[in-house]
């Protein structure tokens, strides 16, 4: 066996039977009048150019076409950007709310347990200084009566 035999690149690519299932064709049938034919079309309206634009890739286009495409992008990364303010100053509120929220809850708890009502649970101090405080509103009333 030769040297090159192993490495198997002493033959080409493809054999001549597996050109022959590739139905690869001739030089006529792959390079036909279609692929000579000029591209004088707009890649947005895909019809013939009228005051043609080129960019710096070679795409042809209307300037009409490309005016107002750009516009369109343009007016959807406003509208884009405006919902994402609305949702970060929506998210920014709620995030406010609750430390609010927490805060009072907070505070709540101190006062309860500085009354010296800490020994109830949490869930029971709403209740308890509620009754608290209209049990002093009654005494309140019955020496105003007296």
């Amino acid at each position: 066996m030769a040297r090159h035999s192993k490495n198997n690149t002493s033959n080409s690519v493809f054999s001549y039977a597996e050109y022959k299932k590739l139905d690869y064709g001739t030089k006529r049938q792959r390079i036909g009048v279609d692929s000579m034919r000029e591209r004088l079309g707009c890649a947005l309206c895909l019809q013939r150019v009228r005051e043609p634009v080129a960019c710096s890739e070679g795409h042809l286009y209307c300037k009409e076409c490309i005016y107002t495409d750009l516009l369109e992008q343009k007016k959807e990364i406003k509208r884009q950007q405006a919902t994402l303010e609305q949702m970060v100053r929506e998210e920014e509120e709620e995030r406010q709310k609750k430390l609010t929220e927490a805060r009072e809850r907070v505070l709540k708890d101190f006062e309860v347990r500085q009354l010296g009502l800490g020994s109830k649970t949490a869930m029971d101090a709403p209740a308890i200084m509620s009754d608290s405080t209209n049990t002093t509103e009654k005494k309140g009333k019955a020496e105003n009566r007296e």
